[in-house]
């Protein structure tokens, strides 16, 4: 068992396991340290992604409520503009009629008032000629004076007649 304890390749091997019992607990440290900062900002990161995603999440249902209110909204809009412009409608057409009526009225007036002048004016103009007709006649038939006379009393009944 001397000879065992004097060869080179058992100190190698005795050295080699103080070396590794050596080395072992600061190498553990250091690689346990290092994998628990790696788990450490692992999890910090999967912490973070959670966050974001609630995040995510909440700002989505943000999103869709004000998008639900934006669309009750327009829904609203779309239903009084469509009332407005029946209340538009209704009344542009009442006031259509209204204004075709008025004018229609007018235009009968008028007609009626143009009718009447030109009946006036043509009864006027008949008389005027019967007159000369009239006075003709009796210039052929009577003597001058007495053509004056009959003539007078003649103008002057058709005027009485035509005013009345």
């Amino acid at each position: 068992m001397n000879s065992v304890l004097i060869t080179a390749e058992f100190w190698q091997a005795v050295s080699f396991v103080l070396f590794l019992i050596l080395v072992y607990r600061p190498v553990k440290k250091l690689i346990l340290g290092s994998l628990d900062k790696r788990a450490a900002k692992i999890k910090n990161d999967v912490e973070e992604m959670n966050k974001l995603i609630d995040e995510v999440g909440l700002s989505l249902e943000q999103i869709k409520a004000k998008y639900d209110t934006i669309d009750q909204e327009l829904e609203l809009i779309a239903r009084n503009t469509e009332r407005e412009i029946d209340l538009l409608k209704k009344t542009f057409e009442k006031e259509i009629t209204q204004y075709i009526s008025q004018k229609t009225k007018q235009l009968v007036e008028k007609i009626s008032a143009d009718e009447r002048k030109a009946l006036e004016k043509l009864r006027v103009e008949s008389v005027n000629s019967a007159i000369i007709v009239a006075g003709n006649y009796i210039e052929q038939m009577m003597d001058k004076t007495l053509i004056e006379e009959q003539l007078q009393l003649a103008m002057k009944s058709i005027q009485d007649k035509i005013r009345v």
